[in-house]
């Protein structure tokens, strides 16, 4: 499988490691560090896909702690760090989102919609389900396509 590709295809875990170091040119796209340790971070935590999402624009280079610092992964891990500010930093202009997504939400980490008030609806509330009506017809947990 290429390290070079567009972002859309899926790499295994050493290449989509890789290929995020490389994009990121080896730092931090929060704050510029060099120093390992870093992490090729998914933007959107990778058990929300069903293949894994090593996509390299599910994924940014981001710092580990150190020395009593709080590093740049532990704060998305918190979603401190939202998962645009991390895409603009990364220059990722693509989205890429899990199939059970909605492409008109934005999310959180953790797959969490954040509504316009800055709350957020937990994505359990929103997984989509077989519509007893007939295969084929899939709505959400609040009877809507």
């Amino acid at each position: 499988m290429s390290i070079e590709n567009d972002g859309s295809e899926l790499l295994d875990r050493d290449s989509f490691r890789e290929s995020v170091f490389r994009r990121d040119g080896y730092k931090c796209v929060i704050c510029g560090c060099v120093e390992p340790p870093l992490d090729s971070h998914h933007i959107l935590e990778r058990r929300l896909w069903d293949d894994g999402g090593y996509y390299v624009q599910n994924g940014a280079t981001l710092c580990d702690d150190r020395e009593g610092r709080i590093g740049c992964h532990r704060k998305a891990e918190q979603t401190v760090l939202s998962c645009e500010q991390i895409r603009q930093a990364a220059g990722i202009r693509q989205v890429v989102l899990p199939d059970h997504l909605y492409r008109d939400a934005v999310y959180d980490k953790w797959g969490n919609i954040i509504n316009t008030d800055g709350t957020r609806t937990e994505r359990r509330t929103l997984r989509r389900r077989v519509c007893p009506q007939g295969p084929g017809i899939s709505r959400n947990a609040f009877g809507f396509p």
